[in-house]
């Protein structure tokens, strides 16, 4: 269904592309996503059949953000984007994976990225977790652990510095080629530093030297209260993260290991 209504807005709004072949491939956290290839060039698409909820970016926002980033170097050109679709360019790299956070280069090369992206303008519109955490838990039957959630996410800081965010900084949103490029800006907006470097330690288990490596080539000098302070944001994470599961299906196998980490520091 989906590649009948790409065809159909590349007939319309992308003539140049129009014969493009069209491949279903998986990049990023989307299984409904193509790459068109047309000669020589390629492409990414990314397709809605219905507009985004008002809770995450639009796309026509997503794309702003994303041709924001790529100016910088840290993400593909955007070729196209409306309410249903973004179209980038197609880059060739490697997808992150957890395994590839092993290696203590990878991890600084990282780091290093990732301040090169929160040096970037904000985008004046400012990550609440508190709201979306509260959003999550309205429909969740599991209101101990719910409540245990809510309440990590609101100990972190309310005075933390803001910097312009990715807010989903798991493997699969990462591409490794000569440079590291960051894609799916659906979540991006203003945030806590921490929060970024807090999502790569918790989604992927990081331990607790290779959270160390990760803050120094963010941060530089890594002290005991940054480092409390990062732990603060893991456990935040993991709730949203919980919440966020529980939300979508209360039978996921992955929420029962995820709330016996709630309350580990």
């Amino acid at each position: 269904m989906r590649e009948l209504v790409l065809r159909a807005l590349l007939g319309e709004r992308l003539p140049e592309w129009r014969k493009a072949t069209i491949e279903r491939v998986r990049q990023g956290q989307t299984d409904d996503a193509f790459r068109l290839t047309l000669g020589e060039r390629r492409a990414f698409c990314k397709v809605d059949t219905e507009p985004r909820s008002s809770s995450v970016n639009s796309r026509p926002e997503e794309a702003s953000i994303q041709a924001s980033v790529a100016k910088h170097g840290l993400s593909p050109n955007v070729l196209y984007s409306d309410e249903h679709c973004i179209v980038t360019e197609y880059v060739e790299a490697q997808v992150l994976t957890a395994d590839d956070l092993a290696s203590n280069a990878t991890i600084t090369r990282l780091g290093r990225q990732m301040k090169k992206l929160h040096g970037l303008p904000l985008t004046g519109r400012r990550f609440d977790a508190s709201a979306a955490a509260e959003s999550y838990a309205a429909t969740i039957d599991d209101r101990a652990t719910s409540d245990r959630c809510i309440a990590a996410i609101d100990a972190i800081r309310a005075d933390e510095e803001l910097v312009f965010s990715h807010n989903d900084m798991v493997v699969g949103n990462i591409l490794l080629a000569e440079s590291i490029f960051f894609i799916d800006w659906e979540y991006a907006c203003d945030n806590s530093p921490l929060f970024d470097v807090a999502t790569v330690v918790a989604h992927h288990a990081l331990g607790i030297q290779a959270a160390r490596a990760l803050l120094d080539a963010r941060f530089g000098l890594v002290d005991q209260d940054l480092l409390a302070n990062l732990m603060s944001y893991v456990r935040a994470y993991r709730a949203l993260y919980w919440l966020w599961l529980a939300n979508r299906d209360p039978a996921d196998h992955r929420l029962g290991a995820l709330a016996e980490l709630l309350d580990e520091r």
